[in-house]
């Protein structure tokens, strides 16, 4: 008798990642395929949507084979990165390469999305602030300085959208992708007609919306074979990689939180509410829909965190590799013998919203060595993340731990600076397949396998025994450490706005 299994795909910002996960929640193969960002012009990050079809069907075929002729596939979910934009034309067809959620040329279509909608309008309806990179601005700049694709658009999706269209022909999206565009009455969880209009945007260049974990339907055209799956096999809709990841983390309640190191990094806490929107603090962070059905989640995040590390490995560290670079940075007392890092290669988004803002090694002298700079970047990066963790804070209580998750999770050294930095106790999933986890179970509870989203979390997801405490004495040399981290930052911070 063959054995289920449920594919999960991530459409991620450099990989697209495959996992074929086993009723019982053991991963059976995983398979990771890179791809290229395209700079075309100063500011820009694109990409080529068929990239990712290519890297979905290289990467499903890799985990069917690893599973065995014996395993049989009876979902397909999906995730990928949030706010990037595809242009669709009557065809079906990408009309030009997505704009990705790294893009920065629609700053001014940014602000004049805040000048229309005012902090009232935003706060009532969209729930969040509207940076350079969202897909409303990045649309907007389409409209601005390619009229003649913009014309020619008859509907605008997310990554993952566009793959589970190239996998069944459907055009949809689910609510937390939807909650992540700048567009979405994020109460309501419907396309806001007021937002819309004021932005003069027609409402059916968008999607429909449907829930994470609903079917959008199955293999059509030559999509079943290219991806050896039988025909009838139910494809849904999974979610933006934030919340999906939380699922595969089981972040699914209030009074949970995760830290994410992926190529961005990523502080969630779920909420049951939206809360008091009668102040601007939470202008800092970000508040979307959960793949829970009336849950939401404030959102703290950094730009550049695993890429700050992999930047430092490309250009300064002659390409070494990451093991190399942890093993030297853990020979460097915690502090880095004064080096810090401001780790703003893309701009920044919590707490500053500031897409100007730079990186910088502050401190250097004669002593500092290469296991200094690799660990000074990773303590720059946790600094960061401290500062996302303290803004959400400042909306909902955050927990007294923390799971970790992502590549930079794999690192003990980054591990320990995490905690040492934030002060509290963290934790880690035993299966960290990151989003591409969360959309195999989303799968599972699409497919029926699951009756929802909390069982299939209570079936799958399990947590290693080990946690990293915080350290005596070194969270002390952290918080001297930090506050001089965000004076650095607030003296250079009125050259880069």
């Amino acid at each position: 008798m063959a054995r289920q299994a449920f594919l999960g795909i991530d459409i991620g910002t450099s990989t697209t990642k495959a996992v074929l996960v086993s009723e019982k929640g053991l991963v059976l193969g995983s398979c990771v395929k890179d791809y290229d960002i395209q700079a075309p012009t100063p500011g820009a990050a694109e990409q080529d949507p068929d990239a990712w079809w290519r890297a979905v069907v290289s990467a499903a075929g890799a985990v069917r084979r690893a599973a065995g002729k014996d395993c049989e596939i009876t979902a397909v979910g999906l995730t990928g990165q949030m706010h990037s934009a595809v242009f669709i034309s009557e065809a079906g067809r990408a009309l030009r390469p997505a704009i990705l959620w790294a893009d920065k040329r629609a700053t001014g279509q940014a602000d004049l999305i805040s000048e229309r909608l005012g902090d009232r309008g935003l706060w009532r309806v969209v729930r969040n602030p509207i940076p350079v990179g969202f897909t409303a601005p990045s649309i907007l700049w389409v409209k601005e300085n390619e009229p003649e694709i913009y014309e020619r658009t008859v509907k605008v999706l997310q990554p993952k959208d566009y793959v589970v269209m190239r996998l069944t022909g459907a055009i949809g999206t689910d609510v937390t992708d939807a909650s992540a565009t700048g567009l979405l009455d994020i109460g309501r969880r419907s396309w806001s007609d007021e937002v819309l209009d004021a932005l003069e945007i027609p409402p059916d260049i968008l999607p429909e919306i449907h829930r994470p974990g609903g079917t959008a339907g199955t293999p059509a055209g030559d999509a079943a074979s290219e991806l050896s799956l039988t025909p009838s096999v139910p494809v849904v809709y999974g979610g933006g990689d934030q919340p999906v990841q939380a699922v595969g983390n089981g972040i699914i309640r209030p009074g949970a939180a995760s830290l994410t190191i992926g190529t961005g990094g990523q502080v969630l806490l779920p909420v049951g509410s939206l809360g008091d929107t009668g102040n601007n603090r939470p202008f800092k962070i970000h508040t979307f829909c959960h793949c829970v059905e009336g849950l939401f989640y404030h959102m703290g995040a950094t730009l550049a965190a695993g890429l700050s590390l992999k930047w430092f490995r490309d250009t300064l560290a002659g390409g070494q590799s990451f093991d190399r670079l942890d093993r030297a940075a853990d020979r460097i007392a915690p502090g880095s013998d004064g080096l810090i890092f401001l780790p703003h290669l893309m701009g920044e988004r919590t707490p500053h919203m500031n897409p100007g803002a730079r990186g910088l090694f502050y401190g250097i002298d004669l002593s500092h060595s290469g296991g200094h700079f690799a660990r000074a970047v990773m303590e720059g990066v946790a600094f960061s993340l401290r500062e996302a963790a303290e803004a959400v804070g400042e909306v909902s209580e955050m927990p007294s731990e923390l799971t970790l998750t992502g590549g930079g999770a794999r690192s003990r050294v980054w591990s320990g600076i995490i905690s040492n930095v934030l002060g509290v106790p963290v934790r880690f999933p035993v299966m960290d397949e990151g989003s591409a986890f969360g959309a195999a179970l989303l799968a599972a509870v699409g497919s029926g396998a699951f009756r929802d989203v909390d069982e299939g979390v209570g079936a799958w997801v399990r947590y290693r025994d080990e946690t990293i405490e915080p350290q005596d004495g070194i969270k002390e040399i952290y918080d001297g450490m930090y506050d001089r981290y965000r004076q650095i930052y607030q003296r250079l911070e009125t050259d880069t706005r």
